[in-house]
């Protein structure tokens, strides 16, 4: 079902008309999207989720911002050794290689949080360049703050855009080594991106168009990348909102009028009507039919204390002394 059918089944449901004022659209829009973030942050529902993007590393830098798409990180893989990088804590990093002076071919990653940017400044510090990929955009302002090389937090400052053209974020300082933040006081027609240089350079982010900021999810990969290496990353996409009429929940098509059953709920908690309870019944019943059916699909047959030569095995607590756990079939 589509948002706007969504929709029309609440209105019907709850009395109101086909075509109500514009605060009970929003109202339910509202709703709708409420019950679709709930249920999608479930944990036993995250493969509802998954997603596997491609990126590429660049020689001597070893800290990626990955597409913006990701919320959490549960795999690197590198394609051309068939291999998948060894996950380790910062902690462990910092131990090993506290300069960080040792490049090669990655065999870990360890996560670095959400930075703005895609590729932070080199550590030797550069200027900041900004420009749209459009011509049109001229009246949007870019705000940004950055760290320079000795440390200081530079002051926010705003910039306009000049289309094409690349403007200086602020000409007088050419050793960024960070950026804190950036983002647009507007949606521009084009793609707006950071470079490291006037004509050329790297590209460090890129506001994607009808956006007005970006965050991206980074990681450490270890030893850093000596050369250009081409990986695949399995993660959990960021949920979206449903927010046009043909947008489509990111649910079993079984199970769309879970949302209805939400929207119905928070209606009567909102006015104290005393059907609510019965509403949260049928919501919560609703999602725990979902929630197994999402869990053990029909090959999901395990058996209870089978310990056959069928499945694989391994150290299910990460530590080779430890004793093995199985793989059901």
């Amino acid at each position: 079902m589509t948002l706007e059918q969504l929709r029309q089944n609440c209105y019907h449901d709850l009395g109101y008309g086909s075509q109500p004022g514009s605060a009970v659209v929003q109202k339910f829009t509202d709703w709708l999207n409420e019950g679709h973030r709930r249920i999608l942050r479930e944990p036993s529902l995250i493969d509802l989720r998954l997603v596997t993007l491609p990126f590429s590393s660049v020689a001597n830098i070893g800290t990626y911002g990955l597409p913006q798409a990701l919320e959490v990180i549960n795999a690197v893989v590198l394609i051309s050794n068939q291999v998948r990088l060894r996950f380790r804590s910062r902690d462990w990093f910092r131990s090993v290689d506290p300069a960080e002076t040792s490049t090669g071919t990655p065999d870990f990653w360890i996560p670095g949080g959400l930075q703005p940017l895609s590729l932070q400044p080199p550590v030797t510090g550069t200027g900041i360049w900004v420009a749209s990929s459009s011509g049109s955009d001229t009246t949007q302002k870019v705000a940004f703050q950055g760290v320079r090389a000795n440390g200081d937090v530079q002051p926010e400052v705003q910039v306009s855009l000049s289309g094409l053209a690349r403007i200086p974020i602020q000409s007088s300082v050419s050793d960024f080594v960070q950026v804190l933040l950036w983002n647009l006081d507007g949606t521009c027609q084009g793609d707006v991106s950071l470079y490291t240089a006037a004509s050329g350079g790297t590209q460090l982010g890129r506001i994607p168009t009808g956006s007005t900021s970006v965050q991206y999810q980074s990681v450490r990969l270890w030893p850093t990348p000596s050369s250009v290496f081409s990986f695949t990353i399995d993660g959990r996409a960021e949920i979206s909102d449903l927010l046009n009429a043909n947008d489509v929940p990111l649910l079993p098509p079984s199970y769309h009028d879970l949302l209805m059953a939400f929207a119905r709920m928070r209606e009567y908690e909102t006015k104290q009507d005393p059907r609510y309870p019965i509403a949260q019944d049928m919501f919560v019943s609703g999602f725990e039919e979902m929630r197994s059916s999402v869990q053990y699909p029909p090959d999901y047959k395990p058996v209870a204390g089978s310990r056959g030569a069928i499945g694989l095995v391994w150290p299910n607590l990460g530590n080779g002394w430890i004793a093995a756990d199985y793989e059901w079939p």
